[in-house]
């Protein structure tokens, strides 16, 4: 197998002007540099000292696991005449968790509300 300094065509006799090797396409040339050796050990060595930009380690989980999706439709288009009374009530319940969830994560959120947020009340009983 070769190291990657072999593959990009760096070897330490190659003159700057030596043709650089036929690598085929784009796709070709970015999976060979990420299943080296040398970029693997790099990316753990990154891990290890904690210097793992956030938005690499996503795209690590991402390959994993799958990329999340990007949307998720919470519609619900039960009417509420059709429901019980128990139904309505186990609704609600969920419906008030979910606030104050909201309301949490907005408490937390260092973010200036600016434009474009929502104020959320306190609940109903």
């Amino acid at each position: 197998m070769q190291s990657l300094a072999e593959f990009l065509g760096a070897m330490p006799d190659c003159a700057p002007d030596d043709p650089l090797p036929a690598i085929g396409t784009a796709q070709d040339f970015c999976l060979r540099i990420v299943e080296s050796r040398e970029y693997r050990l790099s990316i753990y060595n990154r891990i290890a000292i904690g210097n793992m930009p956030p938005a690499v380690e996503c795209r690590i989980l991402d390959g994993a696991f799958g990329k999340p999706p990007q949307r998720i439709d919470l519609a619900d288009v039960t009417s509420l005449e059709d429901l019980t009374p128990e139904a309505v009530r186990e609704k609600l319940e969920r419906v008030e968790r979910m606030l104050r969830l909201l309301q949490a994560a907005q408490a937390d959120d260092e973010v200036d509300s600016t434009a474009g947020s929502i104020e959320l009340e306190p609940s109903v009983h």
